[in-house]
Parts: C-alpha cells; sequence; structure tokens
C-alpha cells in the first residue's frame, strides 16, 4: 500500500510538473520575434499567434508576407500599435486571420492620417482580410484575380477639357445661366496614364449645380476601385449685367442693373476716367446709389453682382471632407463700361 502511494504521488509530481513546464514554454513565447518571417508575435489563451509587429531591420524589405502559421501557432489576429503608417508599402494578410485591431483601418477625416496604413493588403477572395479592406477603404491585391482595387482618386490624376491638371480638386469656374451646369474632365492613371472610362470605372453625379455658389460633382469609383464617393469641386458665377436704367435726383444718382436673375448686393466702381485710373468702389443693398458726384462731369461705372454663399471645406493637405461647410463671398463678372452725363 505504502508502495501504491507513493507511486501515486510521484505521478501526480510529474503531470504538475510537466503541466507547469508546457505553461512556462507559452509563456515564454509571448511577444518574440519570429526571424524568418520577420514577424513579432505573443500567443493568446488558446496558443493561437497575435501578430502585434515586424521587424524594422528584417531585409529592409517593402513587402512583409505574413504567415499563417508561426512556430506551429496559426495566426488569428493582428494587433498593431498605433503606428501603422510605418508598415511596408505591402502586407500580405493570411486567410487564418479573424480579427485586426482598429489602428489598421481609414482615418475619419483622410487617408493622410497617421493611424491609417496608406500602403496595399494583399489579401485571398472573400477572407476575412478582403471584406476588411474593403469596409475600411485600403487599397489590396486580389491574389486570386491578380488585380489591384483602390480608392479612386488615391490612383489618378485629373484634368479639365483644356488639359490642364487639376490642383485642389477644383474645376473652372462657370457663369450662371440658370440650367444645370455639368462640368466634363477626365481621370488618367498616375502609374500607366490610362484614361478611365465613365460608367465604366467610375460614375459622375451633381448637386448645387443650377443657382450661383459652389456644386459639386460626386464621382464614384466602379470595378476596380471603391464605391465611395470622391468630389470635384466649381463655382457658378453671377452673369455680368446687361443693362442699365439712371435716376438722377438732386442729391444722388440712382443706378438699376439687369441681370440673369435677382441679387441682393453689387459692387460698383465709378471714375470720370474712362480708364478708370483714379476710380471709387462702393457696395450697395440691394439699390445703387451714388452720392456727391459733380454734375459738371461725365461718369464711367462699372458694376458686378455679389453672393454670400455657403461652400465645401478643404483640407489643409488637400483632402477633401465634404460634410463641413465655410461661407464666403462669391463675386460675378464685371459688366460692359456704361456712362452717364448729367443733363445740365
Amino acid at each position: 500500500m505504502k508502495k501504491l502511494l507513493s507511486t501515486i504521488m510521484l505521478g501526480v509530481i510529474l503531470f504538475t510538473s510537466v503541466m507547469f513546464v508546457t505553461d512556462v514554454k507559452v509563456n515564454a513565447l509571448s511577444k518574440c520575434l519570429d526571424k524568418v518571417s520577420g514577424t513579432y508575435y505573443e500567443l493568446d489563451s488558446k496558443g493561437n499567434a497575435i501578430v502585434t509587429w515586424y521587424y524594422y531591420n528584417y531585409q529592409q524589405t517593402k513587402y512583409w508576407k505574413i504567415p499563417s502559421k508561426i512556430k506551429g501557432h496559426t495566426v488569428t489576429k493582428i494587433k498593431f500599435p498605433k503606428l501603422a503608417y510605418q508598415l511596408p508599402e505591402k502586407v500580405k494578410i493570411p486567410k487564418t486571420v479573424k480579427s485586426v485591431n482598429k489602428y489598421f483601418t481609414k482615418s475619419v477625416f483622410n487617408v493622410q492620417d497617421f493611424d491609417r496604413y496608406t500602403g496595399t493588403l494583399v489579401v485571398n477572395k472573400n477572407s476575412y482580410a478582403h471584406k476588411y479592406a474593403i469596409n475600411n477603404e485600403i487599397k489590396y491585391y486580389l491574389i486570386e484575380e491578380k488585380r489591384y482595387y483602390s480608392r479612386l482618386f488615391d490612383d489618378v490624376n485629373i484634368y479639365d477639357t483644356k488639359g490642364k491638371k487639376l490642383k485642389n480638386y477644383d474645376l473652372p469656374n462657370y457663369t450662371h445661366t440658370g440650367v444645370e451646369v455639368k462640368p466634363k474632365f477626365t481621370l488618367k492613371r498616375k502609374d500607366t496614364g490610362k484614361v478611365l472610362k465613365k460608367n465604366v470605372d467610375y460614375t459622375v453625379k451633381y448637386n448645387n449645380n443650377i443657382l450661383t455658389g459652389e456644386g459639386v460633382a460626386i464621382v464614384k469609383g466602379k470595378g476596380n476601385y471603391f464605391r465611395s464617393a470622391s468630389f470635384l469641386f466649381f463655382k457658378i458665377i453671377p452673369a455680368k449685367p446687361y443693362a442699365f436704367d439712371f435716376g438722377n435726383f438732386s442729391e444722388r444718382l440712382l443706378i438699376t442693373a439687369y441681370t440673369d436673375a435677382s441679387y441682393v448686393e453689387y459692387e460698383v466702381i465709378y471714375s470720370t476716367d474712362k480708364d478708370f485710373t483714379n476710380y471709387k468702389k462702393v457696395i450697395c443693398k440691394p439699390d445703387i446709389y451714388l452720392y456727391n458726384l459733380n454734375k459738371n462731369k461725365t461718369y464711367y461705372f462699372k458694376v458686378r453682382a455679389i453672393v454670400n454663399c455657403c461652400g465645401f471645406m478643404r483640407e489643409t493637405n488637400q483632402k477633401l471632407h465634404p460634410d463641413y461647410s465655410i461661407n464666403y463671398t462669391l463675386k460675378g463678372r464685371w459688366s460692359d463700361v456704361v456712362s452717364y452725363s448729367f443733363k445740365k
């Protein structure tokens, strides 16, 4: 009996020792480096690998291939620190990954935010990483199709009808006519110069494109481009006044300007010189009255309408956020020069 008890106690001790050693081994593997793939990782409670970062000096690679297994441990999660912008240009994510932390995602305002990865994810079709890339608008390469998918304006240059490359996503100004304005433009890939086809690679809708103010062309990608909207902006400015009436009162001159629409504010410059070498400027709301004129001289005038508008805010790095707006003044085209001589 004593020998049996001794044997049982010895077995318990050995079993406990093995369990302890195994537990130590799991903990020892946590937060370590796999030099084969250049991957830092740790283990969860189930023994699955959590990728935490990559080895900076690992062949100075621009393409980091995260393995599906590290030393026999299945990679199921990616948990990067808040430094995702420092990752290589391309990162391959295996099918086994089922979770990615929030720093590996798009930013709230623009794609250059430091919290968002701006490179390319290499993924398998219908994998978690594939869906993640789509939902977070991260450029990705689909292994099965051998094709890249990305945000439309990340990969193209934009040109107006004269072939001029746009800056700040602003299209040329248009004059108000009372009908819809639908600016035309061309999108060309930055890498190949290929012209994208409307309704094949992208679609366009317009908003605020009739009245004076700032309009927007809403461009959405198709095919190889995400369906999220990008924006091009244009201004519709008041047309120049085309006719005038003058009313001569004892102490003032009333000018009535005829325009394509009713405006509440006008800017007037006037001078006794035809070339406006010396002139005065007034802002009138809405009637144009001029005082203290010399009734022995002829005056020359130019008039334009002014509109206070609400426009879309540009970000400082030239990315756009159309949900925010700013107020600004939009000035129309000057009228032709008109003259008025006081009757003696």
